[in-house]
């Protein structure tokens, strides 16, 4: 997985420099990703400071990053109860 992850970064990188060549350009270009194991895998954490990327710290299981996935799953939760009682 971070394997995968690794080859996204480049891919992103040389897709970034074509598109955006001032984002990249600046300082480093700033990266969000959560804690995900394949995120913080040290060949993963050398590639992003080879690269030059600042890397966001991001809290796990944070409810205040993502509100919309809580109130999609809160609704999804409520939606099933409501069928499951009307069968």
């Amino acid at each position: 997985m971070a394997d995968m992850y690794y080859q996204e970064i480049d891919e992103m990188n040389c897709k970034l420099q074509h598109m955006c060549p001032a984002l990249v350009n600046r300082k480093g270009p700033i990266l969000l990703h959560n804690n995900a194991r394949s995120h913080i895998e040290q060949m993963t954490l050398q590639k992003q400071n080879k690269l030059g990327y600042e890397t966001l710290p991001h809290p796990p299981y944070s409810s205040d990053l993502s509100p919309t996935e809580n109130n999609c799953l809160s609704t999804s939760a409520t939606s099933r109860k409501r069928k499951s009682s009307t069968i």
